[in-house]
């Protein structure tokens, strides 16, 4: 077994669901692009965090959305 630290490691936890406790859990998406000036390290990846209410997610565009029944709202994360 060999350890595996940054890009790699990320991309490894890819579609990893994990559980949490209260009925909540947090899905981990990565896959490879092409660079661009948006993503200069060719990552894209969304990290989700669900519960009975809704969702809160995070991307490589640092925006977070979040919302609960059928509503999505955004806001700049910073």
């Amino acid at each position: 077994m060999t350890d595996k630290t940054g890009i790699d490691a990320l991309l490894d936890l890819s579609g990893q669901v994990i559980d949490q406790e209260g009925g909540c859990w947090v899905k981990l998406e990565a896959w490879r692009v092409d660079p661009s000036p948006a993503i200069p390290h060719g990552i894209r990846y969304a990290l989700t965090l669900h519960n009975a209410y809704g969702t809160a997610s995070w991307d490589s565009i640092t925006r977070m959305r979040y919302g609960g029944q059928g509503k999505i709202a955004t806001r700049d994360a910073s």
